[in-house]
Order: structure tokens, then sequence, then C-alpha cells
């Protein structure tokens, strides 16, 4: 039950989502080169070391041989079926996928993310964040 003012509660409620906006706005935002929008989710992949050659391996569909084995592809690996995920050693994650709300086309869109395109995902000045 509430029996205060209905016009103070949506004023508060509306200071509060304007708060969080300013706050944490920018984490949701991707600026790609000829568009622009707000993320609606982003999907993630590890990234392991190859136990024979180091080398990066996303676990992801293409990458896959099978349930649990991933290939490997640096030259030196190329003559492999593919190593185990659970010899490999965890190195962190990637974004590798991500759908948007356009604010060209105001629809959805889905993008595949390239290699190195943390930056994409993640390009929020933390500094700044810590200041407010």
């Amino acid at each position: 039950m509430f029996d205060g003012d209905i016009d103070d509660l949506t004023q508060t409620y509306n200071d509060f989502i304007q708060s969080i906006k300013e706050k944490y706005g920018d984490w949701y935002r991707i600026e790609l080169a000829d568009d622009s929008g707000i993320y609606e989710w982003v999907e993630w992949a590890y990234v392991v070391s190859c136990p024979l050659c180091q080398a990066e391996i996303e676990l992801i569909d293409r990458n896959k041989v099978r349930n649990g084995i991933y290939r490997c592809l640096s030259k030196e690996c190329q003559e492999i079926q593919g190593v185990r995920r659970a010899d490999c050693i965890p190195k962190g994650t990637v974004p590798v996928r991500a759908r948007y709300k356009s604010n060209k086309t105001n629809t959805l869109i889905e993008i595949e993310l390239e290699k190195g395109s943390y930056n994409i995902v993640c390009g929020v000045d933390y500094e700044k964040w810590n200041e407010k």
C-alpha cells in the first residue's frame, strides 16, 4: 500500500533512472564506423593457450572440432585433429558477437565482433566512472 503523493513517487523514480543512465549508460553504448546504438547483449568466449604450442585458441563454434575438442590455428598444430579443452590453460575472455539497437535504423542488429574489438564493447572511461 502506498498512501503518499504519486507525483513525488514518479519524480523519485525518474530521478533514479536518470542517475543510473548517467553513471552506467556508456557501458551499453556501441560506436561503429557507420552506426551507433545501445547493446542488448554481448556474447563472450573463453580464450585458452594451446597445450602444445601456447598459441591462443578462442573457444568458439568455428574452432570446435567436436564437444570438448578445439582446433589450434597455429602452423605448428595444423596436422593434429584438435586439442582437449581440459588440457588447455585459461587466459581470459573476448567478445565475439553482439546485438544492439541501431540508432540509424531503429532495429535490432546482430554482429560478429572481430578479434581485437574489445574496445568496441568496453570503450568505457573507467577513471571517469570512478569519480562519480
